[in-house]
């Protein structure tokens, strides 16, 4: 895995400081009341792995129903 994870539109993890395999969740979504992210809280890295795959499942099925959609 690389630095940043994406999990969804907002939020993304990064592997964190604390001991074990925990990632840290952060959000970009505004309002962030001038901080260019915020800490929402810690996963572990299973569960980081599964939204990750979740999300990147989703968007495909997004992109393939649009595609779809353009061929009739």
């Amino acid at each position: 895995m690389g630095k940043r994870i994406r999990l969804c539109e907002a939020f993304h993890a990064e592997a964190g400081e604390t001991p074990g395999h925990l990632h840290d969740v952060y959000t970009t979504a505004p309002p962030l009341h001038g901080n260019r992210r915020l800490h929402v809280g810690t996963l572990s890295r299973a569960a980081v792995e599964a939204w990750a795959a979740v999300e990147r499942e989703r968007r495909l099925l997004i992109k393939l129903r649009k595609r779809e959609a353009a061929h009739g």
